[in-house]
């Protein structure tokens, strides 16, 4: 009782401290997550009459003033603290302490599942880009790179411990990648599944939802074996371990999650394992230069040097193939800014770096912009849904038929470059019996409803992006999700989405 009213009137201390440095403007620390931040709104005569301008300014205050984020931190550390709650929306606490993404439990379930249909079509794509690969002699590699609630399931709540799916993304990809004769095959998850209960250092650290230092230690070591198979003239720099440094204030991101609580007051500590790496280049080769298009964890390899220390230092991660990451002045540089086929050709390997949260999009449309690439043809986007949407080429073009069924995203595209402050116009003609939306993920302005009818009309959605609080990575999308169901085709032609004055 004691404790709790000490931690209380710390807090009103803290509560009245707030108010002083809002109103005198000083500016307090940001919140760890993501995060949307409302701009100002312009004045508009028409919004403001049907009462639209005076909402959107109210969301503009709730979401600006000074000191906001300490009034969360406040919120959030009394509520863990006087009653054991968390309010960091996706985060559950499991057994141990341990923090796990919600996101990350679900593929478990298969609720993320893009059917047989799908999947088959995807693994057509691959084996054709992989086959025009190897003819140039050049490999393609994907690992499966390990999501932590299957690697570290033990750990789970006891409500997520049961009932998981027979088919999934995770158990038919391992399936199917397995038996392609170009596809060099890591299936790195599993072998993390096998080392969980023996290994002597923790593979993912307690707060996080990544690879540990050491875990990456040995995913670059597996990544590198297979990459130089079959090399002439080039191998990788072999990785020594030479010894350990050990430290509980963590590198990279061995407390994201705990991050994302948003407390005054940390979460927990653990110790943390830095492998102490040597590199040895076989005598009378050069390295490779090798491009991963990668997610997140793909991306984790750059931080030790790993990455940029076995292969070739100019070697490049297109993360979710739509920004670089690198050790070279390319770095946070937008594909669509280089001459991506031209980079492409000249690396001596291309690497697929995806755990399985990001299996329903396997190569995050690499692999359909390459087989589009290499069969010659021009397409808008870079996922389409195969299942659901069909190519009819006409004397005009080609005509996207949406075929009817459930509500269902049909096409995806992740390199527009679409930059902060600047006007788009998207135009499209279109017929049917329902509506489409067209918008940009993540939700940072609202997208747009065609009301489409029996005849082609031409659509026209205009938007202007925000100056601030722009996603490093847009995804556009065209989807239905207005009812339940649809009965008849729908049909789209001659879309175009380009930068306006």
């Amino acid at each position: 009782m004691v404790l709790k009213r000490t931690i209380l009137t710390l807090f009103m201390l803290a509560f009245f401290s707030t108010i002083i440095f809002d109103i005198a403007g000083i500016k307090t620390f940001p919140l760890s997550g993501d995060f949307t931040v409302a701009p100002k709104p312009a004045f508009e005569s028409d919004k403001f009459l049907c009462a639209d301008y005076q909402d959107l300014y109210a969301e503009y205050l709730r979401t600006n003033f000074s000191t906001r984020s300490e009034f969360i931190r406040m919120y959030n550390q009394l509520e863990f603290t006087l009653y054991g709650n968390i309010h960091a929306p996706g985060l559950v606490i499991g057994k141990d302490g341990e923090l796990y993404e919600v996101g990350r439990i679900k593929p478990l379930y298969g609720e993320d599942f893009v059917s047989m249909p799908d999947i088959n079509s995807k693994m057509g794509m691959l084996r054709f880009v992989a086959d025009t690969l190897a003819k140039q002699g050049k490999p393609l590699i994907i690992m499966l790179a390990g999501d932590k609630p299957r690697v570290m399931h033990k750990y789970l709540p006891d409500n997520y411990q049961k009932n998981w799916a027979e088919s999934s993304n995770y158990s038919v990809y391992k399936s199917l990648l397995s038996k392609e004769k170009n596809v060099r095959f890591i299936d790195f998850e599993s072998y993390c599944i096998k080392l969980a209960d023996t290994c002597k250092f923790p593979l993912y650290p307690k707060y996080s939802l990544h690879w540990s230092p050491y875990t990456m230690y040995l995913a670059i070591d597996s990544l590198r074996k297979i990459v130089d198979r079959g090399l002439k003239g080039k191998q990788s720099a072999v990785p020594v371990l030479k010894g350990y440094a050990k430290d509980k204030k963590g590198r990279y991101l061995e407390y994201e999650l705990q991050n994302i609580l948003n407390m005054y007051f940390s979460y927990g500590k653990t110790e943390n394992v830095y492998p102490i790496v040597e590199y040895k280049q076989p005598v009378g080769t050069k390295k490779p230069f090798v491009i991963q298009i990668g997610d997140s964890f793909g991306e984790l390899l750059l931080d030790p040097g790993y990455y940029t220390s076995v292969f070739d230092d100019s070697s490049l991660v297109f993360r979710y193939n739509a920004i670089i990451k690198s050790r070279t002045k390319l770095h946070d540089t937008n594909v669509n800014d280089i001459d991506y086929w031209d980079y492409i050709n000249k690396a001596d390997a291309i690497v697929i770096v995806t755990s399985e949260l990001n299996l329903d999009n396997l190569g995050m449309g690499f692999i359909e912009n390459a087989y589009n690439h290499y069969k010659g043809v021009q397409s808008f986007y870079d996922y389409i849904n195969p299942s659901r949407v069909r190519e009819d080429k006409t004397n005009n073009g080609i005509e996207y038929v949406l075929l009817p069924g459930e509500k269902t995203t049909f096409f995806k595209n992740r390199n527009y470059n679409i930059k902060a402050g600047k006007n788009y116009q998207l135009t499209f003609d279109a017929k049917g019996e329902k509506s489409l939306i067209f918008d940009l993920y993540p939700d940072f302005l609202p997208g747009y409803v065609a009301e489409l009818g029996p005849d082609w009309k031409q659509y026209i959605w205009k938007f202007t992006t925000p100056e601030n609080g722009m996603p490093q990575q847009i995804l556009f999308r065209i989807f239905f999700d207005v009812d339940n169901n649809f009965t008849k085709e729908m049909r789209l032609k001659n879309i175009k989405l380009e930068e306006v004055k």
